[in-house]
């Protein structure tokens, strides 16, 4: 029960090697043996990992999300997927305390991509940045009186959250930076090449209900 359930992409945990039987079978044990819960992205913010996600924190379990879905490679400033906020809305009253977090460095230590592509490497800094627990429960309330619609109620948490871990990674960027001048100054210009600059996100726009979110 101290162990963590966790979102994981049901392509990439779980069906990455359908061409190789055997491959397919480890990794689903793996990542089964590691409480991950197959995210099918593209059929929708109801889906059977948000309904078991749901009824985890339900039972006061903990819950670990990656709310971009997708490994950032590019740096780039990547909408939150709406299960996050269908998870905070249907488990009113019981909002679930959330614990932010945001971290950099990881693409160096096992990089996804480049020269050295899949190699581990114990040599680089990595910056996390964990904030406050959140209690949503007010802001539920008041979104409850505001909008009867449910998915507008999702749409206002998704962002909400969004725009705090937005504002989260800005300052794990310049912490990150200061670590780097002290500890490797031979990243530093490396590091300020792949910042991508911050520009508020535009509403979310839906032409099809509910295949896109």
């Amino acid at each position: 029960m101290k162990h963590r359930w966790v979102m994981g992409s049901a392509d990439i945990c779980f069906h990455k090697f359908l061409d190789e039987p055997w491959k397919t079978k480890f990794l689903t044990w793996f990542f089964t043996a590691g409480k991950t819960l197959p995210v099918t992205h593209g059929t929708g913010v109801y889906q059977d990992a948000i309904d078991f996600a749901i009824e985890r924190l339900r039972r006061d379990e903990w819950v670990h999300i990656y709310p971009e879905g997708q490994v950032n490679k590019h740096h780039e400033w990547l909408r939150f997927y709406m299960g996050i906020g269908r998870m905070v809305i249907e488990n009113y009253p019981k909002v679930p305390t959330l614990l932010p977090m945001a971290h950099i460095g990881m693409d160096k230590v096992y990089p996804p991509w480049g020269p050295n592509r899949y190699k581990w490497s114990t040599d680089n800094p990595i910056t996390i940045i964990v904030g406050e627990p959140l209690d949503l429960t007010a802001f539920v309330e008041e979104l409850k009186q505001k909008y009867a619609d449910e998915l507008d109620q999702i749409i206002a948490v998704t962002d909400h959250l969004q725009e705090i871990i937005y504002k989260m990674r800005l300052e794990v960027e310049k912490v990150h930076l200061d670590r780097l001048k002290e500890l490797r100054p031979d990243q530093v210009d490396e590091f300020l090449s792949t910042l991508v600059p911050y520009e508020p996100p535009k509403a979310r726009v839906f032409k099809y209900l509910p295949t896109v979110l």
